[in-house]
């Protein structure tokens, strides 16, 4: 699993992005990863791996809230970029 550590608004934006990238529509920033599921039903993470990602997930939304930033705005503008990406390769 990657290692994340929250330090800066690059950092939040490079959690989005690995994390948009790799589950795309089924990520959102105020779920809990413990109930993703793939379209099979099947989750997604380890309660372990949830729970792990769920905290980087609480770092970012303090960051962001001690820091004046908007979490759903960067989530978005990583969104469209991998969008754009994808749609030009």
């Amino acid at each position: 699993m990657i290692q994340f550590q929250i330090t800066n608004i690059d950092s939040i934006c490079d959690f989005l992005y690995e994390m948009y990238s790799r589950y795309g529509g089924k990520f959102d920033p105020a779920n809990d990863l413990r109930v993703l599921n793939d379209h099979q039903g099947i989750p997604l993470f380890s309660k372990e791996e949830a729970g792990y990602l769920d905290s980087i997930m609480t770092e970012c939304f303090i960051f962001c809230v001690l820091n004046g930033v908007n979490i759903y705005t960067l989530a978005s503008i990583v969104e469209c970029d991998i969008r754009q990406i994808s749609q030009a390769a």
